[in-house]
């Protein structure tokens, strides 16, 4: 949650038109309760969607495609977002999920939109297996989160001082 409320901070600083997708709502830790200290210039501009009733993941998720103006993408979280989708039809979940994966990316890379995505530790993180919620990012950064700092850290990205960085709060 931490890591949530700290993109969405940066993401109202940038003044960034934000489309928000609140996936872990059943959780209690949704996108609306870390909203409420954001601008409202910065709500105004952004949208945040739910999975509720009968907009399932699918439907919820699509709507991230079709908007142009969108300059972010933050979901909150893949982990709920998988088990959504995998409700109805546990045979195909993954594929689902993938292909949903992709197609958020391949948007973002062609209309040059930032895309995050929570996962959270208790699901598989291997990168190696097919199977892992990482394995469907295209990049993925570990975030560990304490009461005063974000430290972010990837083996990916050689500009990053000490493959890494810390942010105080």
């Amino acid at each position: 949650m931490a890591f949530t409320t700290f993109a969405l901070a940066c993401l109202a600083g940038l003044k960034m038109r934000t489309m928000m997708l609140d996936t872990n709502c059943f959780y209690a830790a949704n996108i609306e309760r870390l909203t409420r200290k954001l601008p409202r210039g910065f709500l105004e501009r952004s949208r945040i969607l739910t999975v509720n009733g009968d907009a399932g993941p699918e439907k919820a998720a699509s709507a991230l495609l079709t908007r142009e103006d969108t300059k972010a993408i933050l979901v909150d979280d893949l982990n709920s977002l998988n088990a959504l989708i995998g409700r109805a039809d546990r045979n195909s979940s993954g594929h689902k999920f993938f292909v949903l994966m992709r197609l958020l990316s391949y948007n973002a890379r062609v209309h040059n939109i930032a895309l995050l995505a929570s996962v959270y530790k208790n699901q598989r993180l291997n990168r190696n297996s097919r199977r892992s919620l990482a394995a469907s990012t295209d990049l993925q950064i570990n975030v560990e989160t304490k009461a005063s700092y974000i430290t972010f850290r990837c083996e990916s990205i050689g500009a990053w001082p000490d493959k890494g960085f810390t942010v105080s709060l």
